[in-house]
């Protein structure tokens, strides 16, 4: 299970690894789009998580961050979202996983 940490680690790697590319003369979007899909929303765990979600996104210009999750623990619920999140084409997906 990922934890705050490790969510918050591997979205600044996402980043940095924009800039990088950026700076190598990859043209990239104005904004860099990253969406958490937790288990569930409405709970206090991932209530918390998304104050550290937005705290990246308020700290990194140009990083549009944001968090979803389906109102009860369902699997089937959570890749509908993650779905749509491909195809809307955000640039980066971090997924708290109810099931493998």
């Amino acid at each position: 299970m990922l934890n705050r940490r490790t969510l918050l680690a591997s979205a600044a790697s996402l980043v940095a690894g924009a800039i990088v590319l950026g700076k190598t003369g990859i043209a990239l979007a104005e904004t860099f789009d990253i969406t958490t899909v937790v288990k569930i929303t409405g709970i206090n765990w991932f209530n918390r998580m998304e104050v550290g979600v937005q705290k990246f996104g308020s700290e990194n210009p140009g990083v549009v961050v944001s968090q979803i999750g389906p109102p009860s623990a369902d699997a089937a619920l959570q890749v509908q979202m993650i779905e749509g999140l491909i195809a809307k084409k955000v640039n980066a997906i971090a997924v708290v996983p109810t099931s493998p």
